[in-house]
């Protein structure tokens, strides 16, 4: 099944939303306040990429093992995770006097590079990690589901998830659900699933029906969840939330129905490509850059020059930093197979 180039635009457009968000929209922002109406509502950035990785986790997955899942998921995460988090720590300890985390920073560096900080009661070192978490909830129900050889029975499970979600909506229950994935946004990802459904096998009625039942679990969803990132949210402010979402579902159906078709551009490519590593690194340090800048210079010139900094520095991770820390990961992972495999062996063959 051909790659959707269209989805590294919008991965691109879901991230500089987010990092609008955050530049613009801080409560102690004074710059761009004319843009603010437009930018608070940045944030929903976090759950177009849902969708998006529910859509890429199902071709990723589709015709795969188990364990070489678990293992490309790995290697596409850690590296430039890992590179964030340091690039992250250095700033909190040069420049990040003011930003309170809480405990040791050292020790919460080391639980964050496992990315399971959280499982352990650990904070993140950057709030935009919880996002990550999430993902990881996703990834292992997905492992499992490959595991027990069931993933490829997409409308069963799918509709579980779909029958759970909403549950737990109306009544929170199953009350364990939270465990092991998010329940909030668990119908972004499962939209996610049904478009590459979509992709695959074309439009039928089930799709269809499984669709406008989770694209309206979505706005709901996305009305919920708005106080929680705009301060004393209106009414209006959630509708325009729910609105927002319902184009974005618009806007993957009009993709992977074929409607329209957006070619491959190697600029487009590369605005994929910084997505990740921009959002990794833009959120602590960038407001640090715009706290020292705006000493010297206009808030609004310290804004945009943070804004290029991260991007010409998310090309420049993604270009030259994240395949040799890549390449070193796949490295190691074959060595520790080896030491692993060797030791089973031994063991095997001793007893």
């Amino acid at each position: 099944m051909s790659r959707l180039h269209a989805l590294d635009l919008l991965r691109f457009i879901a991230a500089i939303s987010v990092v609008f968000y955050h530049f613009i929209n801080r409560p102690e922002a004074t710059a761009f306040k004319w843009l603010a109406p437009v930018t608070q509502y940045g944030y929903l950035g976090v759950p177009i990429f849902f969708i998006i990785s529910g859509y890429v986790i199902a071709v990723s997955a589709t015709n795969r093992s188990a364990i070489g899942f678990v293992k490309a998921r790995m290697i596409r995460l850690y590296p430039t995770y890992w590179i964030g988090l340091i690039f992250t720590l250095i700033f909190l300890i040069s420049f990040g006097g003011h930003i309170v985390i809480e405990g040791s920073i050292f020790f919460v560096f080391l639980a964050n590079l496992t990315m399971f900080n959280d499982l352990f009661g650990v904070s993140n070192l950057d709030g935009v990690y919880w996002t990550l978490h999430a993902e990881l909830r996703f990834y292992g129900c997905v492992f499992l589901l490959m595991l027990l050889k069931v993933f490829d029975r997409f409308y069963i499970w799918l509709n579980i998830w779909l029958v759970m979600s909403i549950m737990h909506f109306f009544i929170d229950q199953p009350f364990f659900m939270g465990w092991f994935i998010s329940p909030v946004y668990s119908p972004f990802f499962i939209a996610g699933v049904i478009f590459y459904l979509f992709q695959r096998d074309g439009m039928s009625l089930a799709t269809l029906l499984m669709l406008l039942v989770t694209c309206l679990l979505s706005l709901v969803r996305a009305y919920e969840i708005t106080p929680s990132f705009i301060v004393a949210a209106s009414h209006y402010q959630g509708v325009m939330s729910a609105f927002i979402i319902f184009i974005s579902f618009l806007f993957f159906l009009i993709l992977t129905c074929r409607w329209v078709t957006i070619k491959k551009y190697p600029c487009i490519t590369m605005l994929g490509t910084i997505t990740y590593p921009l959002y990794l690194i833009h959120n602590v340090a960038g407001r640090i850059m715009i706290d020292q800048g705006k000493r010297f210079v206009s808030e609004e010139l310290a804004v945009t020059v943070t804004v290029a900094i991260m991007i010409v520095l998310s090309f420049y991770i993604a270009q030259y930093i994240e395949p040799r820390a890549t390449k070193i990961f796949k490295s190691s992972l074959i060595l520790f197979e080896r030491i692993l495999n060797n030791f089973l062996s031994l063991q095997i063959f001793n007893k």
